[in-house]
């Protein structure tokens, strides 16, 4: 820094932003410790209850002296509690149910993306300058790991109990049979508790990925499903050629290459009264709303370390985690969906839902897109959703 520099400074100002800055790469380093509590058993551990480093270790069946280092973090960090006079580590039990268990309420699958992305920080780097992105397929195995972790257990609590019913008599169709494809289905696992639910239905995952498409089928096979088939298949490019009453597109539109085809894909294959049933992230299209959200950094930072790289490896759209509900209800509108309806996603003030219909035979018979064939086997423009 020059001596004009450092007269046009305020160093006070500095030091707190300094400081700040410390704090925010402690909040960091926490998140990857958050990780690690969950891979070694450790928040299990300490929601039995309170103990010593040494009884905690003991209980988890761990070294001593490295879990005792990981308690001091945690505690320092305000996560577990820490009696100075008996040497004991408690997790309240307000704590234990977002850091443990199949509840809903656990948060730490969103850890594990800062590990994630840490692994490609050098391949980010090369992106800024080249634009071109990270291709999908560089972040597998783990992304579908990571992705059918964050929402599985939202899923689990609320897909069919919560999220169906906000269409009116979906569930009741589906109940007595429909057709029905998951677009962009991941790890099919939110496919296969629809197939489960409504054995009565016909239900297809489709997904760009062998990977997430083996996960969806080995698990219908592990549940006895006999009613839902998985296809790797670009639904960008074709979708299917039948007249289905649902498609599913939950926490996938914003990874799209070419999104506007995608859900023109899904307009096609829908039979005329149709709906559309999508969950993306609930954010602004416009930056100055989003600043200030607990939520924006997370979600904006989750944009950087995957959703936009992967959008851009295939020269697409690029569209972010948060390109928002304006430019959502504006490309579902020239696609040709309506009504559209934005809902807030059922305990997830994060997510929004978005139903959309395919007009009336009437209208669709206007000036609606020729329906295709059915898709290629290969291609490029669909990413597995934040299942």
């Amino acid at each position: 820094m020059t001596t004009g520099e450092s007269n046009a400074v305020d160093r006070r100002k500095a030091g707190q932003f300094a400081r700040e800055m410390i704090r925010r790469y402690g909040e960091a380093l926490v998140t990857v410790l958050v990780d690690l509590g969950d891979r070694t058993g450790l928040f299990a551990t300490l929601a039995e209850g309170p103990g010593t480093s040494r009884e905690i270790a003991g209980r988890a069946g761990l070294a001593e002296r490295p879990v005792r280092e990981w308690l001091s973090a945690l505690a320092s960090a305000g996560i577990v509690e820490y009696d100075p006079e008996s040497g004991e580590f408690t997790l309240p039990p307000e704590r234990a149910v977002c850091l443990t268990g199949s509840s809903p309420f656990n948060v730490v699958p969103a850890s594990r993306w800062v590990s994630l992305g840490s692994k490609h920080l050098e391949e980010l780097a090369r992106s800024f300058q080249t634009g071109r992105g990270v291709p999908g397929d560089r972040f597998l195995p783990e992304s579908i790991r990571v992705i059918d972790d964050l929402s599985r257990r939202r899923y689990d609590a609320a897909l069919v109990e919560r999220y169906l019913p906000l269409v009116p008599g979906l569930v009741e169709q589906l109940s007595a049979g429909a057709r029905v494809v998951d677009f962009g289905c991941g790890s099919g696992h939110a496919t296969n508790l629809l197939a489960a639910a409504f054995p009565r239905s016909t239900v297809w995952g489709i997904d760009l990925s062998p990977e997430a498409i083996a996960a969806g089928g080995a698990e219908a096979r592990r549940l006895g499903l006999s009613n839902v088939q998985f296809r790797v298949a670009d639904a960008a490019a074709g979708g299917m050629d039948a007249e289905l009453d649902l498609v599913l597109a939950l926490d996938t539109l914003h990874d799209q290459a070419r999104p506007e085809e995608f859900l023109a894909s899904a307009f096609r294959c829908l039979r005329p009264g149709g709906v559309l049933f999508a969950v993306e992230p609930r954010a602004s299209s416009r930056l100055g709303e989003n600043i200030g959200r607990l939520e924006s950094p997370y979600l904006y930072g989750l944009s950087v370390l995957y959703c936009l790289p992967v959008s851009l490896a295939e020269s697409g759209a690029g569209l972010g985690t948060c390109w928002g509900s304006e430019a959502t209800r504006e490309m579902l509108g020239r696609v040709g969906f309506d009504p559209v309806e934005e809902r807030e996603a059922p305990g997830n003030s994060m997510g929004s839902v978005w139903i959309a219909h395919r007009p009336s035979r009437d209208a669709a018979d206007a000036g609606s897109p020729t329906r295709r064939e059915a898709p290629p086997d290969s291609g490029s423009g669909e990413r597995s959703g934040l299942r």
